[in-house]
């Protein structure tokens, strides 16, 4: 069975119990037999297997942070499939700022990269700018040549996804400054947004 399939088939089902919990607690106050429901839908999401959130569980992460080849490989495939559930953003932020203290070998540094590019073609997560940390000292220079291909593709949002990242070319204090001012614009959106 191939790893990233797995790992998306285990955050679907993560998202499921989650969900679940959800629909139920809008339920709960109706009678007995809803918040007896509620309450099963909760105990399943908390007792959910813990190889679903990562490959191997959580003793794996722990080897990932000793840097265990074969955690190390688990990783990376995590990495690559970008599940979204429930700790994962939290979790892929782990990772990408371990991924510099990595020894990798070509292969693996071609999938860390594949990682990265797959980012641009993504709605911007808050471990985007974790991932532009560890490209500023693991991307290769065909890397960032295809980073600087994709500033002048047709879709804006691609581009301009591509621009952040390229800013992380020359080091991550240069890309560190462009992080601030757009954090600094997005916060002062939000806030002219509600004040109106």
């Amino acid at each position: 069975m191939d790893k990233i399939s797995q790992i998306l088939r285990n955050s679907e089902a993560i998202n499921l119990l989650q969900s679940r919990v959800h629909e139920t607690y809008k339920e709960r106050d109706k009678n007995q037999e809803s918040f007896k429901q509620w309450q099963q839908a909760c105990l399943d999401f908390h007792n959910y297997p813990d190889d679903y959130f990562f490959p191997n569980g959580e003793k794996q992460i722990q080897r990932v942070k000793k840097g265990h080849a074969d955690a190390i490989s688990d990783a990376l495939f995590f990495l690559l499939a970008d599940p979204v559930h429930f700790r994962s953003g939290y979790l892929k932020e782990t990772l990408w700022r371990l991924v510099p203290h990595w020894s990798l070998s070509e292969q693996q540094k071609t999938m860390i990269e594949n990682a990265a590019l797959a980012y641009l073609h993504k709605k911007m997560r808050r471990d985007f700018w974790y991932m532009c940390r560890a490209m500023a000292v693991v991307g290769g220079q065909q890397f960032w040549m295809d980073v600087e291909s994709r500033l002048t593709c047709g879709d804006l949002l691609i581009a301009k996804r591509a621009s952040y990242l390229f800013a992380y070319r020359f080091g991550v204090n240069d890309g560190e400054m462009l992080h601030r001012k757009v954090s600094l614009e997005t916060f002062m959106l939000k806030y002219q947004n509600r004040s109106k």
